[in-house]
């Protein structure tokens, strides 16, 4: 099972030591949760590979990798566009959320369920909640759209 936190982790370190690339284990989970964050603006790109590179074929299952390109803004390029990315879910305790939950939480009102689980509230402008819903990963507005629940995996500002 794909470790969210793991991801969250990596990321956010390799943001800190400005490394223009990355990889990280592929899995469907974490390749819809690099999509979700590519489509958000927080990475430039997503391929997969192996160890050795992007676009290089893996010789197994195991040594398959997602190669994330990190993004980054300012005059010389060196500001990272993710400040921080921190888990909610976590192996040792599991957080979902009802569709109405969740409403309540995009319109900036508090949850006290989901505050004492470690959702942090009201969200900054700019913010971005990803949730693991039956259609696939997708961000906070679009779940309330689609009037789903699931569980909150992580958020990224």
């Amino acid at each position: 099972m794909p470790q969210i936190h793991n991801v969250c982790s990596h990321l956010q370190n390799a943001f800190r030591a400005r490394l223009r690339a990355t990889s990280l284990p592929q899995s469907r989970l974490n390749e819809s949760l690099l999509t979700l964050l590519r489509d958000q603006g927080f990475v430039s790109a997503v391929m997969r590979g192996s160890p050795a590179g992007p676009h290089v074929p893996a010789q197994g299952v195991a040594q398959r990798r997602l190669w994330v390109n990190l993004k980054y803004t300012g005059a010389a390029l060196d500001t990272p566009v993710m400040s921080a990315m921190r888990t909610v879910s976590k192996p040792s305790r599991r957080v979902f959320a009802t569709a109405d939950e969740l409403a309540e939480v995009a319109a900036g009102r508090k949850c006290p369920r989901l505050q004492h689980l470690g959702l942090k509230m009201p969200l900054t402008p700019g913010e971005v909640v990803a949730i693991n819903t039956p259609k696939g990963v997708v961000d906070l507005h679009t779940a309330v759209k689609m009037n789903l629940g699931g569980e909150v995996l992580c958020t990224a500002k």
